[in-house]
């Protein structure tokens, strides 16, 4: 890409695009998201959005919580989670292969919250289904090469199936 004659930066380009919010979380929620979060930190922390739309912070169970979240069985389905939104301390901005085979197997829209020493970055979501990747930054496992795949074929009346990868 280039602006006149010079051309733009990579960095640039990756960073200047925000993403949506599709469970549409006030201010209030996201200040509540974030204390959890970190409070949880250095470990993964985890919470729902329940069925009236309010976020839940649920304890994370994981054996190895520095690198990983688990939810107690019954906790989403009791609570009729409409979505999950967990930690990345200090790791990937994106989901791992855990993450989107969970995502899968939930049937949710899953989101996750990158947070280091001193920064908390909004969530991005993800629930599977191609997106339009116009305007969406690069993300593996979420806006990458393959969903603009299926997206593409999508239009065309194919579908094809999400698969975990990274």
């Amino acid at each position: 890409a280039s602006f006149g004659s010079r051309p733009i930066p990579w960095h640039f380009l990756a960073f200047q695009v925000r993403e949506t919010d599709p469970m549409q979380l006030t201010h209030e929620t996201m200040r509540g998201v974030y204390a959890w979060f970190r409070e949880c930190y250095p470990n993964e922390g985890c919470g729902l959005i329940d069925g009236d739309g309010r976020w839940v912070p649920v304890a994370n169970v994981s054996p190895r919580p520095e690198t990983a979240f688990l939810m107690a069985p019954g906790v989403a389905q009791a609570h009729g989670a409409r979505a999950i939104l967990h930690s990345h301390p200090n790791g990937w901005r994106c989901p791992s292969r855990t993450d989107m085979e969970a995502q899968v197997a939930s049937g949710l829209p899953w989101g996750i919250v990158w947070i280091g020493d001193r920064t908390v970055e909004p969530p991005f979501w993800w629930d599977g289904r191609p997106r339009d990747p116009t305007g969406r930054g690069w993300r593996s496992g979420v806006h990458d090469c393959f969903n603009l795949i299926r997206w593409g074929l999508s239009l065309h009346g194919a579908t094809v199936p999400d698969v975990p990868r990274r």
